[in-house]
Formats: C-alpha cells, structure tokens, sequence
C-alpha cells in the first residue's frame, strides 16, 4: 500500500447511491495522483465521533451530503464565509491534525451547471423546494446571480420563513419569498428547483398544474434512476437532474484539496450513461 496515498470520503445517510468515489477518482487521474476515496453511512448521532475518527486516522478530506450538512458545520473549527453564511457545510478538509475547515460548494457546483445548460439567472422567476442544507448552502450563490424572484417553499412553513428571513436581511436582497407546499402565493416560475431528498426516498412532490403548464425548466439537485417524479412533471423540455452540479460541486471541493481544477464535460457524460443505465 502506499503510504503517501491521500485518503478522502464521503459521509451520508443514505450513502450507497453516491457516485463521489467514482467523480473523485476521475479527477485524480486528470492529474496523475494517487488517492483513496471511499463511502461511509453515518447517521447524526454518531457524525461528530467519524469525522473527529477520520481526522485522527490521516484524512485529508470529507465531502458530506444528506440530511448531514448542518452537522458538519457544527463540528469545525473554522470556516469558510460562504459556509458561514449558509450555516452548512459539504467539504471539510483536516489541517494540521487540530483544525476541521469547513466550506460549501454546493452553491458554486449549482450555478456552474446551470451555466453550462446555458441557463441564466439574472430576471428569473425561482422556486426552491425545502428548506434544508442543500437550499441554504445554494442560496448565496443563487442571489449573488440576481434573479427577479427566488421563493422558497417548504412543508413547514415556519422553517422556510426563517431562512428568508436571514438570508434577505444580510443581503440586503428584497426578492426573496417563502411560501408552504400548496404554493399558492405565486403562479409563474421560470425554474423550479427540488432541493429536497424526495427522489432517494420515493416521497412524492407535485408541483400545481398552473405552474407547470408555463413550461419551467425543472431542475432535481438528487440524482439516480430515471423514475424521478418530480422531473417526470415536467412539460417543457428542459429537465435536468442533479449530476453535473455533483460534479462541479466535487471539481470545487478537488480543487481546495489538490489545487487543480478539474475538466468536468467527459465526467458529467460519463455518470449520466451510468445513471440513464439504472
């Protein structure tokens, strides 16, 4: 074995349907290096023992997903301002032995894929369902985009209002709603983002016929096999699930880890043959 070798995670609960090992190790051979990647299930009770476990075992890195993004936060010593800011974290790297540093790519990972989907941001009408890790660490990067509208909606209605609320206070940004599951307070949406786990868990999300027969794009932040209801909705042709901002989001985390930005296109091509496949 070799004992340079780096060795990097990915902690989640679930954790099997993560193609982190296979994104990861892409990259590494983009630039010729060598390094351990593997998939751990933790649930939260127990994430703070691993992460401090996986510290002491030489680590240099963990990426982290569902439902575990507030925890990892939590459990740093430092942090980055856009994690900060979202009060979640996806990438924590190990320095030194004493520090966890904690950062969010989740947001940067979003918008770089929409980019590439040639999808602008700017003067969009967006709604993002739930109220989560996944939605307060892509909120910043979203409203730095400057859409005319971003709604969040949630099933708790109170949980969603709360996010809006800080979110829009420290930006200062007068476009950002909340809204329940019946959606009711607005009827047209040009982008329609589930940020929740409903697709790895088979819950259920329909979206009000009003607002899918303006044809918006709808975009699943979850990945998987092609039985995705939430994206099965769609009545446009613009569908997309989750795959290239795993990818760019993990480029990022790469990059803070090696110094290397990774080329993203033959990867992102390659997971959706394997996920299409499923």
């Amino acid at each position: 074995m070799n004992m340079n070798k780096k060795k990097f995670a990915v902690l989640g609960f679930p954790i099997e349907h993560s193609l982190s090992p296979i994104i990861h190790n892409s990259f590494a051979k983009q630039i010729n290096v060598d390094i351990s990647y593997s998939k751990i299930k933790v649930d939260l009770e127990k994430f703070k023992e691993v992460v401090i476990q996986l510290k002491d075992e030489k680590f240099t890195g963990v990426n982290v997903t569902v439902p575990l993004k507030f925890e990892a936060l939590k459990v740093s010593t430092s942090s980055s301002e856009g994690a900060k800011l979202s009060k979640a974290a996806n990438c924590l790297t190990f320095k030194n032995n004493k520090i966890i540093h904690a950062e969010n790519t989740d947001g940067f990972g979003l918008v770089k894929d929409l980019s590439n989907k040639k999808i602008d941001l700017m003067n969009l009408k967006i709604l993002i369902i739930g109220a989560g890790g996944a939605t307060s660490g892509t909120l910043p990067s979203l409203i730095k985009c400057k859409p005319k509208l971003i709604c969040v909606a949630n099933r708790t209605i109170e949980k969603a209002e709360k996010l809006v609320h800080e979110f829009s206070e420290f930006y200062n940004y007068k476009n950002l709603q909340f809204d329940s599951l019946s959606l009711k307070k607005f009827s047209d949406y040009d982008l329609i983002i589930n940020a929740t786990s409903s697709s790895l868990n088979n819950n259920v999300i329909e979206i009000p016929k009003k607002l899918l027969d303006l044809k918006p794009v709808l975009y699943d932040m979850m990945y998987g096999p092609k039985s995705n209801f939430f994206l099965s909705q769609a009545k446009g042709e613009k569908k997309f699930d989750g795959i290239g901002m795993l990818v760019e989001q993990a480029a990022q985390s790469f990059y803070i880890w090696h110094g290397f930005y990774p080329h993203t296109s033959k990867v992102i091509k390659d997971l959706e043959s394997i996920t299409n496949g499923s």
